[in-house]
């Protein structure tokens, strides 16, 4: 079943619930955040850029709250700037402001289960890494420097992330 038809490219989707949509859409170099809502065919629009947005995420324990990367080309010192919109009363929010030491350049975010941690790929030095931030310390722990390039995060179960991606020269699917 085709959710969306427009001239508009869709990216990173994400179930708000069972009726509702969050996803990023480009056209002409303009880049928007909205919700489709499937049922009453609508969609709003909840944050728009010029500059590249991806990585929708969301921390379920904070449903009304969604993350985002943006590429930021250094406006704040950084390429990418981890950002949230509150879904409620459109209020964004820059990470790196409250999250001490927050990287440069962030890839894949996806909250744990519980709402505690937060994993990413981390692409801002010449080591790349799968990191984990807890967000009830700030106390960051490189999960592997193995792959070269990652797709792809989510969860496996509870207690591993099922990464898309690439060790080495070997491209495929893993558990962490």
């Amino acid at each position: 079943q085709q959710l969306t038809n427009d001239l508009w490219l869709e990216y990173s989707p994400l179930w708000l619930d069972a009726q509702t949509l969050l996803y990023v859409r480009e056209k002409s170099n303009v880049f928007q955040i909205v919700r489709h809502k499937l049922q009453h065919k609508t969609i709003e629009l909840l944050y728009e850029s010029k500059n590249n947005i991806f990585g929708l995420t969301i921390n379920y324990t904070k449903p009304n709250e969604l993350t985002f990367v943006e590429l930021d080309r250094y406006n704040h010192n950084r390429l990418f700037e981890l950002k949230t919109i509150n879904l409620t009363n459109g209020e964004t929010h820059y990470l790196h402001d409250s999250l001490l030491n927050l990287p440069s350049a962030i890839h894949h975010p996806v909250y744990s289960l519980k709402g505690d941690f937060i994993y990413f790929f981390d692409n801002s030095d010449e080591i790349k890494h799968i990191t984990s931030l807890n967000l009830e310390n700030n106390q960051y722990a490189v999960l592997t420097k193995k792959f070269t390039s990652v797709e792809h995060i989510s969860f496996f179960d509870e207690e591993h992330l099922l990464i898309a991606g690439q060790l080495s020269a070997t491209k495929g699917i893993w558990r962490l």
